[in-house]
């Protein structure tokens, strides 16, 4: 019986990552394999004054939905405001970063 409460914690404990270097911690809610290739949906915290680098998917459209707070989106030069309940979708190959002190879901 030990044996299943350990592989299930095991199983779980992988879902969520930390990123010192960006403040980020990152829970994995479905995976590309959980969803057959269709999406990954992640829910992010990132530290005040974090988050990722400008960064580009080149085969991936990012959506963004607001949870708590508001996230600061940066699409190229372009700055939206994310407030709680707006969503916001970046096409494939467009550059991209946001800053938050709150939870978004990506």
């Amino acid at each position: 019986m030990g044996t299943n409460t350990d592989t299930t914690a095991a199983q779980v404990a992988w879902r969520t990552i930390a990123n010192p270097a960006s403040g980020e911690t990152i829970s994995f809610v479905e995976t590309v394999e959980e969803t057959h290739g269709d999406r990954v949906v992640m829910h992010i915290t990132v530290a005040p004054g974090g988050g990722p680098t400008p960064h580009a998917h080149r085969h991936q459209t990012e959506a963004f939905e607001g949870l708590a707070g508001t996230v600061d989106l940066y699409l190229g030069e372009r700055q939206i405001a994310l407030p709680v309940g707006a969503a916001a979708t970046v096409p494939q190959g467009f550059s991209t970063t946001s800053v938050t002190t709150r939870r978004l879901r990506r």
